[in-house]
C-alpha cells in the first residue's frame, strides 16, 4: 500500500489528511468521473481516443472530446488523484498554500479559491510504500 500525507494550518494549527492506495491498481466503475470541466486533470495526449483512454483507467467526455483523471482515485500510471475542498475546515483553508506533507515542492496541479487539484507520483513527493501482511 502507498500512503502520502497532505499537510494544512488551521486556526487551531497543523492538521494532515492520508490518502492511501494499493501497490496493484485495478480500474473500477466506481470511479469518480462526474467532474466539471474546471476540476479536470488532462490525461494521456490531447489525441487519445476514448478506448485508449479508457484503457489507461481515465474517464472521457464526448462533447467536448477530453480524457482526465478521476478525482480521488489512485491511477494506473501510479499517480495519487485528489481534490481538497477548501471547505475542508471552518474557517476556510487556503488551497494555494497546501502541499504534500514531506515535500514542499509537490504542489497542487490545479488550484482556485474552492479547492485544489493533487496529481503526485506513487514514488515521489514523501510517499512512502506500507506492507500489510494478513493476520489470521
Amino acid at each position: 500500500m502507498y500512503i502520502i500525507t497532505v499537510s494544512y494550518m488551521t486556526v487551531k494549527g497543523r492538521k494532515e489528511a492520508q490518502f492511501s492506495c494499493p501497490v496493484v491498481v485495478v480500474p473500477g466503475p466506481g470511479q469518480e468521473c462526474s467532474l466539471p470541466s474546471e476540476q479536470r486533470l488532462p490525461c494521456g495526449p490531447s489525441s487519445v481516443s476514448q478506448s485508449q483512454c479508457l484503457s489507461m483507467g481515465c474517464c472521457f467526455n464526448k462533447q467536448p472530446p477530453a480524457c482526465y483523471y478521476p478525482m480521488d482515485e489512485c491511477t494506473i500510471d501510479r499517480h495519487f488523484v485528489f481534490s481538497v475542498p477548501a471547505s475542508l475546515t471552518e474557517p476556510p483553508l487556503s488551497p494555494s498554500l497546501l502541499v504534500a506533507a514531506s515535500n514542499s515542492t509537490c504542489k497542487p496541479q490545479r488550484v482556485t479559491s474552492d479547492y485544489a487539484l493533487f496529481k503526485i507520483p506513487m514514488d515521489g513527493c514523501g510517499t512512502r510504500r506500507v506492507v500489510r501482511y494478513n493476520e489470521h
